[in-house]
């Protein structure tokens, strides 16, 4: 079956299997499809959809590859090298989102997840990591002078910070470090008051330097 203008087969229908050709003469399928429509053109071929309230979509084959457009724009594209790009017309992944994202389910990386930005926020109530290790400043050349300054913020009424001075090459807590079980122990000169003992221990401060107590009596020591 042929529908011809100007002696031209505009659309064949084929007798044998009923696919049809626009067109072509010759509808075939490279993926082995039983039925189907093939649109066959030297440029680009495609199908518009439109709707009564004027939107415009176009479903189209050009440039090697498939084309989705919304009233002329196009909003997604398909590479002949199985790249999906949406909102970009030339992406550089399986998938190339080029602006925002939101995934309301679950989420699942097989591989490694990279993020660049400035600012990464997880707003969930509990970060579970698997590994028994993280890592901070992983730059290309860390050293002592690009980790200065690191370390980790909690907010509260003010900030309760752990962070790495490289000045003094030591680890600062702007709060108090309560030890409720287990012991205390340090493998190196303690300073109180001082942030350079010269002894084991060393206390400066105003009398009394040191407070020890028991269940019976209190023993001050200056």
């Amino acid at each position: 079956f042929y529908i011809r203008t100007d002696d031209t087969d505009r659309v064949t229908v084929k007798a044998t299997t009923g696919n049809v050709g626009i067109g072509t003469t010759t509808p075939t399928s490279a993926a082995g499809i039983a039925k189907f429509i093939e649109l066959s053109d030297a440029s680009s071929a495609g199908v518009v959809l439109h709707d009564t309230g004027g939107t415009e979509v176009g479903i189209y084959s050009a440039d090697s590859g498939l084309h989705v457009t919304m009233n002329s724009t196009q909003v997604i594209r398909v590479n002949e090298n199985g790249k999906v790009g949406i909102g970009t017309g030339n992406p550089n992944q399986l998938l190339h989102v080029a602006g925002a994202a939101e995934i309301d389910g679950n989420l699942t990386i097989d591989g490694n997840l990279i993020v660049n930005g400035t600012t990464t926020t997880i707003e969930s109530t509990t970060l579970t990591v698997d590994d028994k290790n993280i890592e901070l400043g992983t730059v290309d050349t860390p050293s002592d002078t690009t980790a200065d300054g690191g370390g980790i913020t909690l907010k509260g009424a003010t900030d309760k910070t752990i962070t790495w001075v490289d000045a003094t090459d030591k680890w600062t807590f702007n709060q108090g470090v309560h030890v409720d079980v287990g012991d205390l122990v340090v493998d190196a000169s303690v300073g109180i008051g001082t942030a350079a003992p010269g002894t084991a221990l060393q206390i400066e401060g105003e009398t009394p330097y040191m407070t020890l107590k028991n269940s019976t009596a209190e023993n001050t020591d200056g």
